[in-house]
């Protein structure tokens, strides 16, 4: 239905209800004119004389820009090994998985002989590493404020326990790297009677 007949329609109507209200409409119908409410640019989708603008308040269809996974941010999964030290020493071996810059894991705890498991949470931003490292069964908590430095960790951290004061410690730590085993032997060579012969091979 063209937007015209509306406009005429109601230009009719208006005559009769409202005297002197018909030169208001005819300005109204001149403004829309040639405009077909039914139809849709499939560009902008909107009707004619909607400027096509990135502006979503106009009604443009955009496009959402990719978004891009390099943040700059330190590769931190993997196993670890740290060291903490307060009033006492405390190992930690922990696995940590990364998506972005989400950072969680498990993996226990020793100190005085007693092992414990312990689950982690934090993030990375850049170079620093936020962790929180949590005590099965909850009893304990130790927040990690971390420098990354290639495969190693160090910095500092606030200790909390049920039915304690906190306190706070440093660490350090590495990643763990798998070594590969060698497959080559060395052979030296050997003097036998003035002759050289290379090593490797028992003698009886």
């Amino acid at each position: 239905m063209k937007l015209e007949m509306l406009i005429v329609s109601l230009t009719i109507l208006a005559v009769f209800a409202f005297p002197g209200s018909a030169d208001i409409l005819e300005d109204l119908h001149e403004s829309f004119k040639d405009e077909d409410i039914g139809y849709l640019n499939p560009e902008t989708g909107m009707s004619p004389g909607v400027p096509n603008t990135d502006s979503k308040l106009l009604g443009s269809v955009a496009t959402s820009p990719a978004i891009s996974l390099d943040f700059g941010l330190a590769e931190v999964a993997g196993r670890w090994t740290l060291t903490m030290t307060d009033s006492s020493t405390r190992n930690v071996d922990m696995t940590l998985a990364q998506y972005g810059d989400v950072v969680f894991g498990r993996g226990t705890m020793i100190s005085s002989g007693m092992s414990q498991e312990i689950t982690i949470a934090g993030s990375v931003d850049g170079s620093l590493l936020d962790l929180s490292l949590v005590t099965v069964g909850g009893n304990s908590m130790y927040r990690f404020e971390s420098t990354v430095s290639g495969e190693s960790i160090s910095g500092i951290y606030n200790a909390y326990s049920v039915g304690t004061l906190s306190w706070t410690g440093t660490y350090y730590g590495s990643k763990y790297v798998a070594s590969t085993p060698s497959t080559s032997s060395t052979r030296q060579p050997i003097s036998i009677g003035g002759m050289s012969q290379a090593s490797g091979v028992g003698m009886g």
